[in-house]
């Protein structure tokens, strides 16, 4: 079911532009079942560039073969160049925008995300790159080699176990599983310890038993979640023009 909510003011171009943001949403997804979009601007402030406060609130939803339970976002005051655009210049913000929101993943829907060259496995890829580099591999050259193939992803309370077939010269039924409570820290760092690596005989040169991923300053997580049957995440992340 789609529902938009335009802003009170009826205006003409808030009639259009609502349904023209879902439509581009449900563009950039592979599947939403449910979407609600909210705008509140008048018309005269979205000529000028200005739209107050936006929410979008999605379930079921599929994004680069991330299956989605619930998606709950916010943004306010931003600005774009819209009168330039009504000259056909290329849209783009103009300030950055403080983006709010809550998602929830189920295990379920976790296990369903693990495609190959899905974001998930995307994801999974680039933590095991880091993990090789802490331990003193090159993971350039291992990953250019053989990319891991992403099996299982199991979920505890607070804890992460992962598994791969990870194909080496040696041996092309290799395997790769990874065991880690996971830890958020001042909202912009993940913590994996304590860590457990078990792969092929020296992929890993030196042993690990924690690593730190910094999610960079434009991320402020409030909640990271992970019981066995879901993920929860809480926090604003800020897009830059």
């Amino acid at each position: 079911m789609d529902m938009t909510s335009p802003t009170s003011k009826h205006g003409l171009i808030s009639r259009v532009l609502s349904p023209a943001l879902q439509l581009w949403l449900k563009s950039q997804a592979e599947d939403i079942q449910d979407l609600h979009l909210s705008i509140d601007a008048g018309d005269r402030q979205i000529l000028s560039g200005l739209i107050p406060h936006v929410a979008v609130q999605a379930s079921q939803a599929t994004y680069q073969g991330l299956h989605l339970s619930q998606i709950d976002l916010e943004a306010q005051t931003i600005h774009t160049n819209l009168p330039q655009v009504l000259r056909r210049k290329p849209l783009r913000l103009l300030e950055p925008i403080l983006v709010t929101g809550q998602l929830q993943i189920t295990a379920q829907e976790l296990r369903n995300s693990l495609i190959p060259d899905g974001l998930l496995s995307q994801g999974l890829t680039e933590l095991l790159r880091e993990l090789l580099k802490a331990s003193g591999a090159d993971g350039e050259r291992l990953l250019a080699a053989s990319v891991p193939q992403w099996q299982s992803i199991t979920l505890g309370d607070r804890q992460l176990t992962l598994g791969a077939t990870w194909p080496q010269p040696h041996d092309p039924e290799a395997s790769l599983n990874i065991d880690s409570s996971l830890e958020l820290v001042e909202g912009h760092l993940l913590r994996f310890h304590p860590l457990s690596i078990q792969a092929p005989d020296g992929l890993f040169p030196n042993p690990l038993n924690s690593l730190e991923i910094e999610l960079g300053t434009e991320v402020a997580l409030r909640q990271l979640y992970l019981s066995p049957k879901k993920v929860f995440c809480m926090g604003q992340i800020t897009v830059l023009p």
